[in-house]
């Protein structure tokens, strides 16, 4: 009966001791370690996002070569028509979103300026479609 006991009790329940990994300083596990990696990861604040501002009277084509440049797009320019902002423009988020509200705010005069984002990181301004 008393092995019976000790064996369903573990190794070292046969010499009447109960070891805990807690009791034995044991190290947290891989997995309990990368959580409190992750933990410590999240705490950290996100950059804000980028602002992208552009002044009353500039050129469509000014604008959007600067902000492409802080993107990191590259930026063609396929017309010759010479699209002046009538208002300031300002608005924080994504590069394409910024781009996109921009364009549609030019639309209220008529024919928006065409414009096409690439998944290679391309923007077009004029051109055919």
């Amino acid at each position: 009966m008393e092995r019976l006991r000790a064996a369903l009790s573990g190794p070292d329940a046969a010499d009447g001791e109960t070891a805990k990994a807690s009791d034995a300083g044991a190290v947290p596990s891989g997995s309990a370690a990368a959580e409190g990696a992750t933990a410590e990861e999240e705490d950290q604040p996100l950059p804000p996002p980028p602002v992208w501002t552009a002044a009353q009277g500039e050129f469509l084509a000014d604008v959007l070569t600067r902000w492409g440049t802080k993107a990191g797009w590259d930026v063609w320019i396929d017309t010759t028509d010479a699209w002046r902002l009538q208002v300031a423009f300002r608005m924080e988020g994504a590069f394409d979103a910024a781009v996109g509200e921009l364009i549609r705010g030019m639309g209220h005069d008529g024919v928006p300026p065409m414009v096409r984002l690439f998944p290679n990181q391309v923007l077009r301004l004029g051109g055919p479609l």
